[in-house]
């Protein structure tokens, strides 16, 4: 039997900023009027498994400071078995903000929209009761608007054999090759990609495992650069009670900014301090050893919610010049039920990023605390205080914002 659920919430939000510029010096102030729409489907039948959730905006700012604008966050992905246990065809949007100059303040002149559309079909043929082949076919397209030169497209071929150890276990081995091909302006980043790996997945009670143990080779033809390393990626998660989890998800593998946008598009972070950490990263077309470990927690109960993350990135780039980082990122958000119409919230966000190419540490800094307000099941609002900062090396991008934001919102 299908099982649908359709959420959305119609609202608009009221921002002042005393820095709209986030400048050092002579900061502007204005007013932001956002009408928003959020939303969460989640179909699940027998031939068709369709998950989408995001957030769209139109944002007028009163005084001009920054032209009128729209911007948005999606993560989707729809999957259609065509025939049971042998064929399905899947297709996956990811809409992010990034942005366009990773030096500059992420400030509304500098944020841009970058979309990734991933789609392909995949191949199961029954080997034995527990043994399995697999085959992916992935095309992908990647579109920013302003960093043009990460335009392109991905193409990935997979082979894979699945075996059952246990109805809760399983192992498999795979290859797989990649052509990365980017538009005209980075012809010369254009890369292949082969990786082969091992998989181990357990489902327990209250333990959650993959491991993915390999290797991978890169070839960046026309610079004639070429490396190879491990393939490592451990995804663990501690369900001890329905309330709480705790995740732990360790890396080392070659990536680029199209797979980091699928990999943060709209993860479980708060959507304000996902868009706040979305700064860290650098939009480039180039191709880095990409080592990273996050952990994260969440715990919700009928009155108290909490979430927790720190994650720690280290991107070395494998082109000559290429820009790389290390980032600690760390995050804390929570709400608290006074009543039963009103709650307490309070969220926090900070990053340090350092470049390869530039001396001393890019901090970063934004809390925020505020009420919520329940009139009943459809109307509801809230009021938040806000501050952010930013220290950076280069001392012109240093700021202080502080901003109030209301919001009233309508659900069906």
């Amino acid at each position: 039997m299908a099982q649908n659920r359709i959420n959305y919430e119609l609202g608009v939000s009221v921002l002042h900023s005393d820095n709209i510029g986030l400048i050092p010096d002579h900061p502007q102030d204005d007013w932001v009027i956002a009408p928003t729409l959020t939303f969460d489907v989640r179909r699940d039948s027998s031939n068709l498994r369709l998950t989408a959730h995001g957030i769209a905006q139109y944002l007028d700012y009163a005084q001009g400071s920054f032209p009128n604008s729209a911007r948005g966050a999606l993560a989707a992905q729809a999957n259609w078995v065509i025939s049971p246990g042998r064929l399905e065809f899947m297709a996956a949007d990811h809409l992010t903000r990034r942005p366009a100059d990773s030096l500059v303040s992420y400030n509304p002149a500098n944020a841009q929209q970058i979309n990734v559309f991933v789609a392909g079909p995949t191949w199961v043929a029954s080997l034995s009761p527990t043994t399995r082949s697999r085959f992916d076919l992935r095309v992908s397209d990647s579109v920013a608007a302003k960093t043009h030169e990460i335009d392109g497209q991905q193409y990935l071929l997979s082979g894979a054999i699945d075996h059952d150890l246990a109805p809760n276990r399983s192992i498999s081995g795979a290859v797989t090759t990649e052509q990365v091909r980017f538009s005209k302006l980075s012809k010369s980043d254009d890369y292949d990609r082969e990786s082969i790996f091992a998989r181990y997945d357990t489902r327990m009670r209250t333990i959650l495992l993959q491991t993915d143990l390999g290797w991978s080779r890169v070839n960046i033809q026309k610079q004639n650069v070429s490396a190879s390393g491990p393939l490592v990626r451990i995804d663990v998660a501690w369900i001890p009670s329905s309330s709480q989890a705790l995740h732990l998800r360790l890396s080392q593998q070659y990536a680029d900014t199209t797979e980091d946008v699928v990999a943060h598009s709209l993860d479980e972070r708060y959507v304000l301090i996902q868009d706040f950490l979305n700064a860290e990263g650098v939009v480039t077309p180039q191709v880095y050893r990409d080592r990273r470990a996050l952990m994260f927690y969440d715990y919700r109960s009928a009155r108290l919610t909490f979430k927790a993350d720190i994650e720690s990135d280290r991107a070395t780039p494998l082109q000559p010049g290429g820009e790389g980082w290390r980032a600690l990122l760390g995050s804390l958000s929570g709400s608290y039920r006074l009543t039963p119409s009103w709650t307490f919230n309070a969220y926090a966000a900070a990053f340090r990023r350092t470049l390869t190419q530039q001396i001393g540490n890019d901090r970063n800094q934004f809390i925020g605390a505020g009420f919520g307000y329940r009139w009943n099941t459809h109307w509801n609002a809230r009021i938040d205080l806000q501050h952010r900062t930013r220290n950076t090396p280069v001392h012109t991008q240093n700021f202080k914002e502080n901003g109030i934001v209301f919001y009233i919102g309508y659900q069906p």
